[in-house]
């Protein structure tokens, strides 16, 4: 079978991605994107049956230039449904600035599950992405997504970012650099709620419990500071990293007291 765009410019077939049997009948599904960068357009993708490449849904992109769909990976079962989903790159994203974005979709109704929001203009989250299956053995598939133009280790040094289910994702320490002030980002997090990061400097589980059953994933967690999530989910701290840390590796971790929950555990080399 043969799939064609639908208008000048949109680049339709620009990123493919084999999305794994999404529709139940045993056969295996693909996506297609048209990131519409020359149009202007927001970008969409396109679900489409392996049978006979019909369309079983479509999602669009919320800005002009973004490039949504210009990178594609199936995700795996990221939401935990038993069904696979689909990781969507938006590496223009972010009302010029180009810090990027990767969106998650459940691969049987195309519903919104995550994103993951570039915090730094010119990283472009989402220039590549790719599903890494389920890494933290919680039963839900992680993702991994390029940023070649990150400069904390030097001008678009490039990172290399994995994060996944909807517990909260933390992004940072950023720029990475000792004797200057680093953000803290972290998203996927209840409207309101204190977040509390922590870091160290020993791999291994605390030995008490954040919350019943939950612990950090450092042996020697000590608070950085906290910060209130706003309305879309996001919260920032801002630490000030000293001069003597050059040179040494820290571990930092988010932690969400009102649900319970930890984010990704981030490996932060300075």
């Amino acid at each position: 079978w043969t799939v064609t765009g639908t208008g000048a410019y949109e680049e339709f077939g620009r990123a493919l991605a084999g999305a794994g049997d999404v529709d139940g009948d045993g056969v295996p599904d693909a996506a297609a994107g048209a990131p519409q960068t020359l149009a202007g357009g927001t970008g969409w993708v396109r679900a489409l049956s392996g049978v006979d490449g019909a369309t079983l849904w479509t999602v669009t992109g919320t800005g002009a230039y973004e490039e949504f769909g210009r990178a594609l990976a199936g995700a795996g079962d990221v939401d935990g449904d038993g069904d696979p989903d689909l990781a969507v790159g938006s590496a223009q994203a972010g009302v010029g600035l180009r810090a990027g974005s990767v969106r998650v979709y459940d691969g049987t109704t195309g519903a919104h599950v995550l994103s993951l929001h570039g915090g730094v203009p010119g990283d472009q989250v989402g220039w590549s992405v790719a599903g890494v299956g389920d890494l933290d053995f919680d039963g839900r598939a992680e993702i991994a997504t390029g940023l070649p133009y990150a400069d904390s280790h030097g001008a678009d040094a490039g990172r290399v970012l994995v994060f996944g289910d909807t517990s909260p994702d933390l992004l940072g320490p950023i720029p990475g650099l000792a004797g200057s002030i680093n953000t803290l980002h972290v998203s996927e997090v209840p409207a309101g709620a204190k977040v509390v990061f922590l870091y160290g400097t020993t791999a291994g589980l605390a030995g008490s419990p954040l919350c019943a059953g939950v612990f950090a994933g450092m042996a020697d967690p000590v608070v950085a500071g906290h910060a209130f999530a706003d309305g879309n989910g996001y919260a920032f701290l801002n630490v000030s990293v000293p001069g003597g840390a050059a040179g040494r590796t820290f571990l930092v971790q988010a932690f969400v007291p009102s649900t319970c929950q930890v984010s990704n555990l981030v490996v932060a080399a300075f």
